[in-house]
């Protein structure tokens, strides 16, 4: 039973990773879209409006709404950040480490 369960698990992580990988495909998009038409990365209106609807969506769901807006916090600044390369790529030869979680602070 326990060996099912954590099977069950695995799947579910392993279909959470390919929607991010989705999701990221897609905001790629955006930011070559935001980058051609010269738009900001950030688009403060559109993030607090989706801020909003995931704490809906939480507490629709039986979730603490603290923690999936966490986890988009974390998932939209990774996307700026993604979008403001597009925008502004980095100098040849110049690397940045991948940021941690604790890094994000309250980017968006």
């Amino acid at each position: 039973m326990l060996q099912t369960l954590r099977s069950e698990i695995d799947r579910i992580d392993g279909q959470i990773i390919e929607l991010l990988a989705r999701r990221f495909a897609v905001t790629r998009q955006v930011g070559q879209l935001k980058a051609h038409h010269a738009l900001p990365a950030v688009d403060a209106e559109r993030e607090s409006a989706q801020q909003l609807r995931y704490e809906q969506l939480a507490r629709a769901n039986g979730l603490d709404p603290a923690l999936v807006t966490g986890l988009f916090r974390d998932i939209i600044a990774a996307v700026v950040r993604q979008h403001g390369e597009a925008i502004t790529p980095e100098r040849p030869g110049s690397s940045q480490p991948p940021r941690s979680r604790k890094d994000h602070g309250n980017e968006r």
